[in-house]
């Protein structure tokens, strides 16, 4: 039987494939996809006004600092849009929404109080995995987690113009005044430690990633995997790698080199840092946008019908 021309343009329409009764329905990829874009648009124009509002109107950005602010942002987005995709998916939305009615029962709270705690320590790493790694293993990744934390709370304040360091009116000129979104926070000596902290701080959180990093890169391919779960992704070492070494010799430039050669140091360290931003969310295609490919019945002997 011959098939017209215009049924065989037709473009073909969403058919999931067969799910049972009790699973959530599944979002065709166009309307998924359009959902991320909004909600990633949505986070990115947040930020953006809370940087125009947290630096006092873009008063206190510094120019030097825009091409992270704009990382940000596309981060921001690329984050919402994965995470909106993430969550979009049957089995994620079903577990959302059960974890949060568990959350939300107080009788369930009453019963067992520290459940929620315990869900919480084992989402952030504290509890012990089930396999063959090694206490070295693990104490590498937390303490490449918790470093990546702290200089992000550094970092993206600091590069969207929320901290600011002005002159505390000391005749030296060694005292300063760490302001968070124009109010003073404290003030203190820049030659004393705490000064030598401030100006510091993401110089000595760099130190224990390279330390972690370096360490699980050495072992990536080693024992200490213990063959549970995905192993460390060679690329992102490598990338927090390049930001920290850059960072740290930026200090050494200007420290011990007196500003040689600081101005390519300072290039690529802002190169190496989008492009760690801008990774972080594409790195891989998100498998919800994906359609799922239409299992065709088999006959008996195997062969396709």
């Amino acid at each position: 039987m011959a098939v017209s021309e215009q049924e065989a343009s037709a473009p073909e329409e969403w058919d999931p494939l067969p799910r049972p009764p009790w699973a959530e329905p599944q979002l065709p990829p166009r309307t998924v996809g359009q959902r991320a874009v909004l909600v990633g648009t949505l986070a990115a124009l947040t930020l953006v006004l809370a940087i125009v509002a947290g630096s006092q109107g873009l008063r206190d950005l510094d120019a030097a600092q825009l091409p992270y602010a704009a990382a940000s942002v596309f981060l921001a987005f690329g984050l919402a849009h994965r995470c909106t995709v993430w969550a979009s998916g049957p089995a994620v939305r079903r577990f959302l929404r059960l974890s949060w009615r568990n959350a939300s029962c107080w009788s369930g709270l009453r019963a067992e109080p520290l459940a929620l705690p315990r869900l919480v320590g084992g989402c952030l790493g504290l509890r012990r995995p089930a396999g063959g790694r090694s206490r070295l293993h693990r104490s590498a990744r937390q303490l490449l987690c918790w470093s990546c934390l702290l200089a992000a709370v550094i970092a993206f304040p600091l590069s969207w113009g929320w901290f600011t360091c002005t002159g505390g009116g000391d005749p030296a000129g060694s005292g300063y005044v760490l302001r968070l979104w124009g109010h003073r926070l404290f003030g203190f000596d820049a030659d004393g430690p705490l000064g030598w902290v401030v100006f510091h701080g993401l110089d000595l959180v760099s130190v224990p990633v390279v330390a972690a990093a370096g360490f699980l890169l050495w072992r990536r391919d080693g024992a200490a995997t213990g063959g549970d779960g995905p192993r460390p992704d060679a690329r992102w070492l490598t990338a927090l790698l390049a930001v920290a070494v850059t960072g740290l010799l930026l200090t050494f430039s200007a420290l011990a080199l007196h500003g040689g050669g600081y101005q390519f140091l300072a290039v690529l360290h802002a190169a190496s840092v989008v492009f760690t931003m801008l990774y972080l969310p594409f790195s891989r295609p998100p498998r919800a946008l994906r359609r799922p490919e239409r299992q065709t019945p088999s006959t008996g002997n195997g062969a396709r019908p």
